[in-house]
């Protein structure tokens, strides 16, 4: 039997072999509760700013119908699978159970394709509406993409996500997308009311970027106080959370990184997990300290000192995130928003601006934890290094080391006590480097190992050089490897580089 959900459009026409029809959608029912079985019925717990607290035995709410049928003798049923995945089934004039039993699994199948997608992440679902969808604030809303077509089927639908916002807030939102990889194909979409900021997948965004949101969001929320704002990328977490978090950091509901990056874990996250890349938490910690330095004497006396508001927000457990969420949506709608607006225009925001331009040159790449490892105990000539500059594509430019690691000992103190270490240093034919930079880490058959992103403004000067040297967990997806038992690096592996400073 073919599968009905892989084609966009159905059309089912009942003609005289009515019985026959009713053993096909029998049997294709039975087939969908099969499937239905092994995805499991257990409802997944779901949030929204008006239900706090949901009885989650109660029956799921059904998806409006809207069907047409033509003037001919035989009634046509119509179907656009991209629309909505239980009208697949033809709904004959005397209802049969055989159709209702059809309809009801197709919807429970939608349903639970819907909340494998979404995964962990919150969803609203009150007033008609499951959508993967989270009040992060009363006024800044994070969700995942509103698709369309087939993909609409397990994922939010443009439709749905349309008609809460219209139904909710009219007039009052502005949705701002943040996938690089797809905009949407009509300028008409959300009335027109849809802001553009992609940047890449798995990658943090340019620190310009970030700037430019901020001041956006911040322009839109300011005039009038009942705006809200709705963020999304292709999941809505990944990217969505580094935006979200830069613009409480710009706005200072939170003062710290670390506080932005929890409290935004906290509401979106069932598993508390937010923003989990670990370079896009680096570049977190870049803005705040770009939010930091832009605090004025007079910023310093209204806000608070910052260095205890960090304390404060750093001794916070992920539960007492979760708690001050809870209870401002718990909070009555109108005051809280009231006093949000109020909150926003009285406690001034943050002025960053982009740090000075840092050109540096890389002259060597130090491998540390690697020859001692049963996994990586490979030549010295296997490994490779890529450096990309810039964070948006086309890159300002990429290029592959030419060089190759040597091995050597270094003495490595802990107190009084010496250690040799043996490490693979690549001696680099002066690579020059500036803003947001990307480092991969190859084998020599070109397959990826790990990655970072760092900013050439941050990078720290030690004696009469620039060092930056990142651990183990500091890596992107070398980090895994510290939860899977160090299988493929030592525990004491790390990468440092080496620069020196461009002077014009």
């Amino acid at each position: 039997m073919q599968r009905m959900l892989s084609i966009p459009k159905i059309k089912l026409v009942r003609a005289n072999g009515i019985d026959k029809e009713k053993d096909r959608t029998s049997a294709v029912s039975d087939q969908l509760g099969t499937v239905l079985v092994n995805l499991g019925t257990t409802p997944i717990r779901a949030w929204g700013p008006d239900d706090c607290a949901l009885d989650f035995q109660s029956p799921l709410p059904s998806p409006p119908r809207a069907i047409s049928t033509s003037s001919k003798a035989g009634p046509t049923l119509k179907v656009d699978a991209q629309l909505d995945a239980e009208r697949v089934f033809p709904m004959s004039s005397s209802p049969s159970s055989s159709l209702t039993s059809s309809r009801r699994y197709t919807n429970a199948l939608t349903f639970h394709l819907k909340h494998l997608v979404s995964k962990e992440k919150r969803r609203y679902f009150s007033n008609g509406f499951d959508l993967d969808l989270t009040y992060i604030t009363r006024r800044l809303v994070a969700l995942g993409y509103p698709a369309e077509l087939i993909e609409g089927i397990y994922r939010n639908h443009y439709r749905d996500v349309f008609r809460f916002f219209e139904q909710r807030h009219p007039g009052r939102y502005r949705v701002y997308n943040l996938c690089a990889e797809r905009r949407y194909a009509s300028v008409d979409k959300f009335h027109g009311r849809v802001a553009e900021f992609g940047f890449e997948d798995h990658c943090p965004p340019p620190l310009s970027l970030l700037i430019l949101f901020c001041q956006d969001v911040h322009s839109w929320l300011q005039s009038n106080p009942e705006n809200i704002v709705a963020v999304h990328c292709k999941a809505g977490k990944g990217r969505t959370g580094v935006m979200l978090c830069a613009y409480m950091l710009y706005a200072r509901i939170w003062r710290s990184a670390s506080g932005a990056l929890e409290y935004f874990a906290a509401a979106r996250s069932m598993k508390l997990q937010g923003v989990t890349i670990i370079s896009q938490r680096r570049f977190i910690g870049y803005f705040s300290e770009l939010c930091r330095r832009s605090e004025s004497a007079n910023d310093a006396e209204q806000l608070g000192s910052y260095e205890e508001e960090e304390h404060r927000e750093r001794a916070m457990s992920v539960v007492d995130y979760h708690a001050y969420w809870l209870k401002q949506i718990q909070e009555d709608s109108e005051r809280f928003s009231s006093r949000e607006n109020i909150r926003l225009i009285e406690r001034p925001h943050a002025k960053p601006m982009l740090p000075v331009r840092v050109k540096l040159v890389l002259v060597a790449v130090v491998l540390c934890g690697v020859t001692d490892h049963k996994r990586t105990r490979s030549s010295a000539a296997d490994w490779r290094v890529r450096v990309e500059c810039g964070a948006i594509r086309p890159r300002a430019t990429s290029f592959d080391l030419a060089g190759t690691f040597q091995r050597q000992i270094r003495s490595k103190f802990h107190g009084e006590d010496k250690e040799e270490v043996v490490e693979l240093k690549m001696q680099c034919s002066r690579v020059l480097v500036w803003d947001e930079i990307m480092v991969e880490l190859r084998r020599r058959n070109g397959s990826a190992l790990g990655h970072f992103w760092f900013h050439t403004a941050f990078v720290p000067q030690v004696d009469d050089h620039y060092e930056l040297e990142l651990t183990k967990i500091e890596i992107d997806k070398v980090a895994k490897d510290a939860n899977q038992g160090h299988k493929k690096f030592a525990p004491d592996f790390s990468m440092r580089l080496l620069f020196e400073r461009v002077t014009d």
